[in-house]
Formats: structure tokens, sequence, C-alpha cells
């Protein structure tokens, strides 16, 4: 016979448990706070999960729902014993006064509670230990231009918004950030084959260049791919731009030499004006994508492989990303294929085509990595053995360029970031010893840096740039931006812990959580130096990420603290202007800067909020009349800065262009509706892309 069912009044254990009981295996009085929660003074953590206040039936058939989006609870190891959620301080480590963010709906903000440290940090009490541990957004699944679904990992700056959003919401309800009808769809701009539902053809003709705008194309794409990309050697670029001269005979070019000739033509106009890159880079590029298709990847070379890894740098520019990522794979493969990653391949790093070929490999290694971990996506290169150490030793004895040490040290960082997606992000292990690991991986790469990438100071432009490229300085600035991403991303779990949570941590984590606001200020003031000195071009395709995703960690502290240093303030700032500056000719900049705006006028809505006192207001102030309003405007949505001609430029004090408000006249105000700001109604959907 079954055992008969209880009844409710009669059972002797809760039907749910809270998250700390639960963890820990002990008996729940299915309260908030419970009474084991409140004998171990952890009343602030006790919750019950969303996915377990529902009734049994409803969450059972939540999980055979394909759609379903409600994240379930990991449970905690109990022979682990975790640490407690905190509070973080500004990035100097002072005390300021913090307003808390609340769980929606009694529940944990970031259900996915992750296991902690097996070892009380130094410092901390253990009595004061929490049942909770740090935290890590999710994966998610966008739409791209054709409806298809694609994969965003959790490491991924647009998942992280996703976490900033939903804590807006909470915090002020409705705004233009946090309400977003296409949240769900990853903003890509189309290629005019596209547009005009046409199959891709030839152009009829390239555009006439001279020789000396192909120079000059040539030096800005190689200064935009400095530390990223070097697959050229000096001697050859003559050749492959058509310009030798003409008592040196030019010998026929393959199609894939030919094809990289006109990447690197592209490359540079995509860095001009938005005419010269429709007119110049866009029938170039097509014209490349033609020669290269034509084979059918069917003989791989060192030509096909540096002629997609190209393609691919450049469709970043453009914003399409889930097109570069399939370049970037055929590159990744056609390199397997030649042996690139074997020290077979390397006979004698006297040779300079053995050192073009290990640049190769290692420009292959950097934008797979790199690209695939901004999104969150497994690189094709990182299961890939290479026993690569003594090749890169004796390279290293060799005699390099800028361009080349900057291409190196951007190696060895890259490959760290890969480790930290795909451990951090990917299997979830957010502990204080895995992250002190990474960062003491990156304090070795730093002590190995060369004299002139780890010297502290002002970037030098007082030289001439070379023929290839801005003379390394360009390339010291991206591998800073790398260290600084390096360590922001893997201390984000930590800092967006605290941010979300009313408890104090020890010393050491509240270091770690300082240490990701201090890389993500260092980060948006050298791209805010490198603005200001000229060294940046118009188009800057994984500047733009790395800025975003600082900006992301800048704004959300500014949002949760009701106190905020004035450096995070002004490094945030810095953020807006460089992003202002590339949205000029990038609609993916010009998103990161309408999302941060937004971010932002939701911070200034929540501080003036607290601020409200029923026994004053105030009434009158000088100027009030004619003066702008306090809060950053709202820019235009990228589809129509993209085809507007006639566009503003995005730098300082044009980004007035933006605004909505008309001139005054003697009758009045006369309001422009078509771009008036609306960024204080609540109600009203924000319409953009992720």
């Amino acid at each position: 016979m079954p055992r008969p069912k209880v009844l409710p009044s009669q059972r002797q254990r809760a039907v749910e448990a809270c998250n700390a009981c639960r963890s820990t295996k002990k008996r729940c009085s299915g309260t908030v706070p419970c009474t084991q929660c409140q004998k171990r003074g952890l009343q602030d953590t006790c919750f019950l999960t969303i996915q377990q206040a529902r009734p049994a039936a409803e969450r059972r058939a939540s999980l055979k729902t394909p759609a379903a989006t409600t994240t379930i609870a990991r449970p905690i190891d109990s022979t682990q014993l975790p640490l407690p959620i905190a509070k973080m301080t500004a990035t100097s480590m002072r005390t300021t006064e913090e307003l808390p963010v609340s769980p929606p709906d009694g529940a944990s903000l970031l259900s996915d509670v992750l296991m902690g440290d097996s070892q009380v940090p130094a410092g901390m009490d253990s009595s004061s230990a929490s049942t909770a541990s740090f935290s890590s957004t999710d994966a998610r699944m966008l739409f791209n231009q054709r409806g298809e679904r694609v994969y965003i990992g959790s490491a991924a700056s647009i998942s992280f918004l996703q976490v900033v959003r939903r804590v807006v919401s909470e915090q002020i309800g409705p705004s233009p950030f946090s309400h977003n009808d296409k949240a769900e769809t990853m903003l890509e701009k189309a290629s005019p084959d596209q547009k005009m539902n046409e199959v891709s053809t030839p152009p009829a003709f390239l555009p006439d260049v001279t020789a000396a705008e192909k120079q000059d194309f040539a030096r800005c794409c190689f200064a935009v791919t400095e530390g990223f990309i070097d697959v050229f050697d000096a001697n050859e670029i003559d050749a492959l731009l058509g310009t030798t001269h003409a008592n040196s005979p030019m010998a026929p070019l393959s199609p894939m030499k030919r094809a990289c000739g006109n990447l690197i033509i592209a490359i540079g106009a995509q860095c001009k004006s938005t005419s010269v890159a429709h007119d110049v880079a866009l029938p170039y590029f097509r014209e490349a994508q033609r020669l290269v298709l034509a084979g059918m990847l069917e003989d791989p070379d060192v030509d096909m492989v540096r002629a997609h890894l190209l393609m691919a740098f450049y469709l970043l520019g453009e914003c399409r990303r889930n097109a570069a990522f399939m370049y970037l794979g055929i590159a990744a493969r056609a390199a397997l294929a030649l042996g690139l990653h074997s020290r077979d391949s390397y006979s004698n790093m006297k040779s300079p085509g053995d050192r073009l070929r290990l640049r190769l490999w290692m420009s292959v290694r950097i934008m797979d990595k790199l690209v695939n971990s901004i999104l969150g996506r497994p690189a094709a290169t990182a299961g890939v053995y290479s026993d690569m150490r003594g090749v890169f030793e004796a390279y290293n004895a060799t005699p390099k360029t800028p361009t080349a040490e900057s291409l190196c040290a951007a190696h060895g960082i890259v490959c760290i970031i890969n480790d930290i997606t795909r451990k951090v992000y990917e299997k979830k292990e957010i502990t204080v010893r895995v992250v002190e690991q990474f960062l003491d991986d990156i304090e070795a790469w730093k002590r190995s840096l060369p004299t002139a990438l780890s010297t502290a100071g002002s970037v030098d432009v007082s030289g001439t740039p070379s023929s290839q490229g801005s003379g390394g300085s360009l390339g010291n600035v991206h591998v800073s931006c790398l260290y600084y991403f390096a360590v922001a991303l893997v201390t984000r779990p930590i800092l967006v812990s605290g941010l979300t949570t009313k408890a104090t941590f020890g010393a050491q984590p509240a270091q770690l959580a300082g240490a990701c606001l201090d890389a993500a200020t260092f980060l948006a003031e050298t791209c805010s130096e490198a603005y200001r000195s000229g060294l940046l071009q118009n188009n800057m395709c994984i500047m733009k990420a790395l800025l975003f995703a600082a900006g992301l960690i800048l704004g959300f502290e500014i949002f949760t603290k009701r106190s905020i240093d004035h450096e995070i303030e002004a490094a945030f700032a810095g953020t807006t202007d460089v992003l202002g500056f590339l949205a000029a000719s990038s609609p993916q900049a010009a998103h990161y800067l309408d999302i941060l705006t937004s971010l932002a006028n939701a911070a200034q809505k929540r501080k003036a909020s607290t601020r409200k006192n029923r026994y004053v207001s105030r009434i009158f102030s000088v100027g009030s009349a004619t003066a702008e309003p306090p809060q950053l405007t709202e820019p235009q949505s990228w589809e129509e800065s993209l085809f507007l001609e006639d566009l503003p430029p995005l730098q300082g004090e044009g980004m007035e262009g933006w605004t909505g408000l008309g001139p005054m006249s003697g009758e009045g105000l006369s309001l422009d509706w078509d771009s008036l700001n609306i960024s204080q109604w609540d109600n009203f959907p924000f319409q953009g892309n992720v």
C-alpha cells in the first residue's frame, strides 16, 4: 500500500527551504528570515528563489518549455566554507554611503549562486561567513538579422548589460535604459546586398585611388591593427598595393595576394569619413571577397589565412560581428591545416619566412581568442595543443619592430583573457583563490613586458608615424587596454555581487572589487589620453568594445552608489567622449554611446529621487529659463546617424547637435518634436538593439 498523503497542517518540515538551509542541509522554518538564519546572523541573505516560490505544477511546466528563462539556483557544496556577500568601496577603497539594491520579489537578484572558496580569506572572521558567494551573468540567445538565434556567452558585455538593466528597473521602475523592445536582437548592420534583396555581385569597377592615397590608407590600416594583426613584411607592401616604382617591375600577383592588397585599402578607407568608407572601402572589400571565395577554400596557403583575418577585422568595423566570427573560424582552420601551430613548421627563427609565419599564427590566436572572449563564445584555437614554447623563446631572442613587440605582448594577455572566460564564466569557478591566481598570471605577464610597454607615462606622439602604422604608440595603447580589460573581466563578478547586496566583505574581496573599478577607470583614461593626443582613428573596432565594457562597470557603480568618487565620474565621461568620437563612423559605437547615456540619465534620476524632502523644494535658479538640462541627452538612433550625410561631429560640444531643444526666439521657445529628449518619460519604450 502506498503511503497516505500528509496534510500540510501535519507536516514537520517546511514546504520550501531558504537558500542557506538548502545549501547546508539544515531544517528550515520556511519563513523569511528563517530561524536558522536568525541564529547565525544571516537575516539579510535569507531568501527563497523565484523558481521555488512558484507552485510545483508551474515549475514542472516551465522546465518543459524551451522559452523559459528563469534560472535555477545551484546548491552550494556543504564541504566548502562559503564566503560572505559584500558591498564594495570606491576605487580608492574609501567608505561611501551606499544605497542598497533590494532583490526582486523577496528573491535574489542573481539566483545563479556559485560555490565559495574553500578557505576564509586572511583578515576575515570565519564566524561572519555567509552562505552565498560571488555571482556571474547568464549566457543569452539573441536573434540575428535573419531571425536565427545566435549565442552570446556570459562573459560578454551584452550579457552583463542585462544584469545592469534588471537592477535599474528594480530601483527606478521602467526607463529608457531598462525597457528595450529589441533587447533580444543582436545589433548587426545589414550588408548592402541584403538591403536590396540582391545576390552579391562584384562591382563593375574599383574607384580610382592614387598611390599617395593608397599609402595613407595603408598607414591607417596598420595603425588600427597594431597589437592585433602583424602579417606583412615591409618589403612586400608596395607590391600588394600596386605602388611599386617604375624602375622596379612588378611581378604578377596571385588572386589571394591581390585580395590582401585590396583589404589593406578597405580597412584604411574604413577609418576615414563615412563617404570614403562607402565609396572606397566597400568596393575594395567586395572585390577582395570575390577573389578570396573564387577558389572555394580548396587550396589553403598563407595568403588565404591573411585574407580571411583581414576580412574579419573589416567586418568587425562594419558592425557585422557574426560574419567576422565565421571568417575567423576559416582563418583558424586554414592555419591549422598549414601546421602553423606546430614547432615543426619553424626550422630557423632567423629566416624572414619563419618569423612571418609565427606572427601570422599569433595574429590568428589573438583575433580568435579576443573576439570570442568579447562575445563569450568558445575560441576555435582554444583547445589546440601547441608545443611552441621553444619557438617563442627563439623569436623573442631576435630583434623585433615595435609592432612585433606589441603583438607578442598582446598574444600573452589575450591567452589569459581566454582562460578567464573559460574558467570563470563558462565553468562558473568564481572564488577568491581562482581570481587571485589569474591576477598573479596577469602580474607575471606584466613583469615580462619590454621597457617600451611597461614604462608608465604619457603617450609619445612627437615622432613621425612609420609607413606601417603609428610607430608602435597605438599598439601600446591596445596592449594597455587589454591588460585593464583582463583585470576588470576576472574581478567583475565580485564587484557585481557587492553592488547588488547589503552585507559587508572583508579586506581581500573588497580589494578585488576595487581592482575592477581601477581597471575600468584606467582603461577609460588611457583611451581618453590617446583621443586627446590625436592617435585614434575614426573606426577602432576592438577599442569600442573594450570601452563599452569599462563604461558599463563605471556606470553601474555610479548608479548603485549615493556618493561617487570624482575619478570614476570623470572616467565615465571620458568613455562617452571617445565613443562619441567613434560614433560618427560606427553604428555600434553610436549604440554603445546611446546605452551609456541612458544609464547616466537613470543614475541622475535615481539620485534626484533620493533628494526629495517634503519640507523643502527648489523654486528658483539663476538662468533656469535658458540653461541646458542637467542630464545627458539621448543621441539619435544608429540607423539615423548612419545615413544622414549632414551628421554633426560627435566631439565635445558637437554633441549638442543631437539634442531636441530648438532655438529661442522673440515669440518663445520652439520645440523640435522629432528629436525631443524623452528620457524622463518612464513608460515610453526604448528602441534599440544589443
